[in-house]
């Protein structure tokens, strides 16, 4: 693969696309709505921890907080925030992902890449099957065996934590966490295409995982080094943005916010909510970059089962066609027959 074309389409071919942005509105959208519940949670539910804050009295709210009375209904207000602050992560999830697959289906599209409709039992599939390809990279490599060495290393590495109290010696066993990681960083990059080899082929969970796992078949070390040089020069580029965006954020706040972490709140806040959606943009156009150039070496292997269940029609129907068009001169013949005896009975 060539680096400086993942660079180039993966961080800076959509900024300069006009209708790109179209596709990130609802990325920026959900994040503000995300960070606006947020802190509008916090601030109702701990209303008076941050007024100690922004007055300088946080000492004097530590000594009333421990106070019977008032620590049960802090625990109480902290519990219920805790719950509504989860249903919100667990919303914001569910639409970052949906705006996710329609971006990588934009992606896909710049490359020449057909995918499929992303209805609402599509989307469905897709989050579950990043779910499934988490603990698949975690516990299920295809090949078996890696599989065995992926076992071995965990169940020695727990069997070192548990025991080596009693024993040092098996403390040993806890250096089995190096393979054992090696080989999740190993099925992370072969199980990294495998959302989008649903989204192509519409495929099912178990053909999705080994579509991916066939798919980056020999070019471990390819996409590894890809990703990392890519995701090196956006972490630098955003890090350098969001610097220069936090001074010029917490330059302003200092003339109206007098509180030093209130200032560092704001000024995080408002630039996770410019760059963070960025992350996504990158990863999906960096998915679409390397599975167009996998399936140039490789063919399609995303809709090999359709293939293989459309070959066997395909070579009955030609079989077909081959035995009509054998049949035809047959009968011709025969009717060239039939008219020459005809003549010649007619003549006698």
């Amino acid at each position: 693969m060539n680096i400086s074309e993942a660079i180039n389409f993966s961080i800076f071919s959509w900024i300069r696309k006009k209708e790109f942005f179209s596709k990130a509105l609802p990325f920026w959208v959900s994040f503000i709505v995300f960070y606006a519940l947020l802190i509008a949670f916090v601030l109702y539910f701990f209303a008076d921890l941050f007024s100690a804050l922004a007055s300088n009295t946080f000492e004097q709210y530590l000594l009333t907080l421990f106070k019977p009375a008032y620590l049960s209904e802090f625990l109480g207000k902290m519990f219920l925030a805790i719950f509504l602050i989860l249903i919100i992560v667990v919303l914001f999830c569910v639409a970052i992902n949906y705006f996710y697959f329609k971006l990588l289906q934009y992606a896909l599209t710049q490359k020449g890449v057909k995918s499929q409709n992303l209805t609402i039992n599509l989307f469905i599939r897709l989050f579950i099957l990043q779910i499934l390809a988490f603990f698949a990279l975690l516990f299920y490599p295809q090949d078996k065996k890696l599989l065995a060495i992926q076992w071995l290393s965990l169940i020695l590495f727990v069997f070192a934590i548990l025991f080596s109290s009693l024993t040092p010696v098996v403390a040993i066993f806890g250096l089995c966490i190096l393979p054992y990681a090696l080989l999740v960083i190993h099925n992370a990059i072969r199980y990294s295409q495998t959302v989008t080899c649903m989204l192509v082929g519409n495929s099912s969970y178990s053909e999705s995982l080994k579509n991916s796992w066939n798919l980056t078949e020999n070019r471990f070390w390819e996409i590894l080094f890809t990703q990392f040089v890519v995701l090196i020069v956006m972490a630098l580029l955003l890090a350098g943005l969001s610097f220069v965006l936090s001074a010029i954020v917490n330059i302003i706040l200092v003339l109206a916010v007098q509180n030093e972490v209130i200032r560092y709140i704001i000024s995080d806040s408002f630039s996770n909510i410019v760059f963070a959606p960025v992350g996504y943009f990158v990863q999906a156009f960096l998915l679409a970059f390397i599975y167009s150039n996998l399936i140039s070496g490789k063919g399609n292997l995303c809709c090999a089962g359709e293939k293989s269940e459309k070959e066997p029609s395909e070579e009955i129907a030609k079989t077909e066609e081959h035995k009509e068009k054998k049949a035809v001169p047959k009968a011709e013949a025969k009717k060239a027959n039939l008219t020459k005896n005809s003549k010649l009975k007619t003549k006698k």
